[in-house]
């Protein structure tokens, strides 16, 4: 799948925000000059602005000291989530940072998404940001290694970002995911049968690649909130006509599932799934060491192949235990995990009281073994 970027300057290039050193934004830990605020600006905000509010939660993920002097690099496709994003962060820049709107056209609404990409790069140059555009062909359906159309949108999407990082020499990769996102993710997941892992949720930062970070600010914000701001600004905004096909899970589960349940529950989901999110997220942290300790003394991993070694203690490694050790081997090695449910991690596992020779298939031209010193785990080559 070719991507061609593009890259456009705006019309001029934004001054730093004054400094005035001591003045303090209420309800914030930082100098007003760190958030782009003077304070005859900031005395016209009123104490507790919905702006004031999605700041603050985005300084708490995302603050200032820590991309203060550098360059960020922003996702925006075009929709209120995103837009909202860029216009929050265009009105708070620290001094001596530098901000890229970044938009990847998939080619999949055809005029649609041309639109999009032409829509992105006016706003940035109103915004006097620079923008990079990508693009890509749409995938052939014999190029997805058993991952869905969505998964193969997603990491084409996420690689023009890693790369466009990259060449602009971004410390953080940022988007705009919502705590919309966070429940529609947890959902999907669960009723997929998600191991322990999945049921963490959208991780607020994670390294990209040495160097780079991804950002995700905005997971303690309601889309409805930057719907609200949106409109307080006068602000438009792409809407993706995709999204209200039922073709998509994602999207079934948005406008069918979550309002069935809000209304069977008689309150939001999201409450119950954040608080489930938070002791899932403390499992995880305690059994992580763990979980490390058996990749480094029990895991071969070479490109394309793993293999798990047994040893006489098999039965000390539980098929818990393993199916998190394969998890960890399938991000290590970027295969396709969006078919990987509960079941199919268990018969991997299930291969540890197997009789050497027992193979199965799994998706994304993936194969596994009982061999003498464990499992393995490899990549089938066509043809």
């Amino acid at each position: 799948m070719p991507i061609s970027p593009e890259r456009r300057l705006p019309c001029s290039a934004k001054e730093p925000a004054a400094s005035f050193p001591g003045d303090e934004i209420p309800g914030h830990p930082w100098p007003a000059q760190q958030i782009g605020l003077q304070p005859k600006q900031r005395d016209k905000m009123p104490q507790d602005s919905l702006q004031e509010k999605l700041n603050r939660e985005m300084y708490q993920v995302w603050p200032d000291a820590s991309r203060s002097g550098v360059t960020s690099l922003l996702a925006v496709s075009g929709g209120p989530d995103s837009v909202a994003l860029a216009r929050l962060v265009a009105d708070s820049r620290p001094p001596g940072s530098r901000v890229y709107l970044a938009h990847f056209n998939h080619g999949l609404r055809g005029e649609e998404s041309d639109a999009d990409e032409k829509w992105v790069g006016e706003f940035a140059a109103e915004l006097q940001m620079e923008s990079i555009m990508g693009r890509s062909d749409v995938p052939a359906p014999e190029s997805n290694r058993g991952e869905g159309l969505e998964a193969l949108a997603r990491k084409s999407r996420y690689d023009f970002l890693t790369e466009s990082a990259k060449r602009v020499g971004a410390r953080y990769v940022v988007t705009a995911h919502t705590r919309d996102d966070q429940v529609e993710t947890m959902i999907h997941r669960l009723f997929r049968g998600s191991g322990l892992r999945g049921l963490n949720g959208i991780p607020t930062l994670r390294p990209l690649v040495d160097g780079i970070t991804l950002v995700r600010p905005l997971l303690g914000v309601s889309k409805d909130e930057l719907l609200q701001f949106l409109s307080s600004l006068n602000q438009g905004y792409r809407s993706d006509s995709s999204n209200l096909s039922a073709e998509f899970t994602r999207n079934r589960i948005r406008r069918e599932l979550i309002p069935l349940v809000n209304d069977i529950f008689a309150k939001p989901v999201a409450a119950g799934l954040e608080s489930l999110r938070q002791h899932v997220g403390e499992a995880c942290r305690m059994l992580e060491p763990l979980v490390d300790r058996v990749l480094s003394e029990a895991v071969d991993v070479q490109p394309e192949r793993a293999m798990v070694r047994l040893g006489k203690n098999r039965d000390s490694l539980s098929p818990f235990l393993l199916n998190e050790v394969l998890v960890k081997i399938w991000i290590q090695q970027d295969w396709p995990r969006q078919q990987m449910n509960k079941a199919r991690w268990d018969s991997i596992s299930a291969l540890a009281a197997a009789v050497e020779g027992t193979k199965i298939n799994l998706p994304g031209n993936l194969m596994a073994e009982r061999i003498p010193q464990g499992i393995a785990i490899w990549a089938v080559v066509a043809g």
